[in-house]
């Protein structure tokens, strides 16, 4: 079988991100990682949200297809934007997949192939980060390794995950996980699901409110444990974020 019919009969990935300029800690590596990935038909995208073009002429002096949308506060409003400039692209040059990877995330060089597997609307990645215990007084207690997600407890309630849950190699379901590493059948938003920002929930990010969205139609969120990613984590105060 030719190369080019390999290609074609396989599902058609869209992978990419919002960027700013605090991602430029993490770029470099994030780009190698992106380089490295081996899936044959995958295209790459970023949408850049930073205040000057200082970025966005850089992204594209390296030939990456990048799009600038324009800038507005808080931090967490612009990003959902500019990832909602990802899904329209995904949907309107008919992509099967979005693979949300996001920029301080580095994910197994055969991701995809591992994610596709599964068959599922919607599936993740694993990756970590580091949480804190304080007592009353801010008093650090106890600092954790813990992975990005949360499974349900009890009715309506839900925890974060252990880092002894992820230990193995299985596929789970989980309520909500981050979008650092997650791969999203076109489906989802041909329901017209859209990532969304609120500015009523404080604290409430745009990953939250898209698997609880997606929940309400009725679709289940799996985690593929085998699929472990490195996170270049940089703590940031999103109130404070200005560019």
């Amino acid at each position: 079988m030719s190369d080019f019919l390999c290609i074609f009969m396989k599902p058609k990935v869209l992978v990419g991100c919002p960027v700013a300029d605090y991602a430029m800690y993490s770029l470099k590596k994030y780009l190698e990682g992106v380089k490295a990935l081996t899936y044959p038909n995958f295209d790459f995208f970023l949408v850049d949200n930073s205040k000057d073009d200082k970025l966005f002429e850089e992204i594209k002096s390296l030939g990456i297809d990048v799009a600038k949308t324009p800038y507005s506060e808080p931090a967490r409003k612009r990003i959902v934007e500019s990832r909602n400039v990802i899904v329209e692209k995904m949907l309107k040059e008919g992509y099967d997949y979005f693979l949300s990877l996001e920029f301080d995330v580095i994910p197994p060089k055969d991701v995809v192939e591992m994610l596709l597997t599964h068959g599922k609307e919607i599936v993740s990645g694993v990756y970590f980060k580091e949480f804190r215990t304080l007592n009353q007084n801010g008093k650090l207690l106890k600092k954790e390794i813990m992975p990005l997600a949360y499974k349900s407890f009890g009715k309506s309630r839900v925890r974060r995950m252990r880092y002894n849950e992820v230990k193995g190699n299985d596929l789970i379901d989980v309520r909500i996980v981050g979008l650092g590493c997650i791969l999203i059948h076109r489906e989802i938003f041909e329901k017209g699901i859209r990532f969304r920002y609120d500015s009523k929930k404080e604290g409430v990010f745009d990953d939250t409110n898209f698997c609880l969205d997606v929940a309400k139609e009725g679709y289940k969120i799996y985690m593929d444990n085998s699929v472990k990613c490195l996170h270049l984590v940089k703590e940031k105060n999103w109130d404070k974020i200005k560019k």
